[in-house]
């Protein structure tokens, strides 16, 4: 059977028209969730574990509509600066903890960086996200940025390097009777 160039230029159009609308159905969700989701403040910490291994700690919290909860996901990317100029960069995507029958509409997000071998390593830039992710493809709704403008720019610029962060993270629902 031969299938003529009519044929395929149809299935090309009917396939393009099918991605335009999802887009715009991803673009809608985005569009409704930011009206519903916010991204607290970070705060930042260091600490060393029980191996005496050094961590840097950013916290942060995600507020929402309590009533009909979203459940997503904090994407962090983040590079570390050496003294001696090394660079390397991790990513870490966590899942929200499943929202308790009472929920508070805040949840807590927890990520721990481990230093490593680095020598008195700095955060040089890094990237919080709040979104989902569907087929290893992140849409973010919320973000906040520091010294970039996006998650994309910092493994970009780190492609090349032979080591990567291993990024720890956790995430934890708040009810609302008791606060955790």
């Amino acid at each position: 059977m031969r299938i003529g160039t009519g044929t395929v230029f149809l299935a090309v159009l009917i396939l393009a028209g099918g991605l335009f609308a999802q887009t715009d159905d991803i673009e809608a969700k985005v569009k409704a969730l930011k009206k519903e989701l916010t991204l607290g403040a970070v705060v930042k910490s260091d600490f060393r574990d029980d191996k005496d291994q050094k961590f840097e700690r950013y916290k942060l919290t995600t507020e929402q509509e309590k009533d009909d909860p979203f459940l997503g996901a904090v994407r962090f990317t983040v590079e570390m600066t050496d003294k001696a100029g090394q660079v390397i960069c991790g990513q870490k995507v966590q899942p929200q903890a499943k929202h308790p029958a009472e929920y508070a509409g805040r949840d807590e997000w927890t990520f721990d960086v481990p230093h490593g071998a680095l020598d008195k390593p700095k955060i040089t830039a890094y990237a919080l996200e709040y979104g989902w992710e569907t087929n290893k493809v992140f849409t973010p709704v919320e973000q906040e940025f520091y010294k970039v403008e996006s998650a994309e720019e910092i493994l970009a610029r780190n492609k090349d390097s032979k080591q990567k962060l291993t990024i720890k993270g956790s995430s934890k629902a708040f009810r609302m009777d008791s606060g955790d």
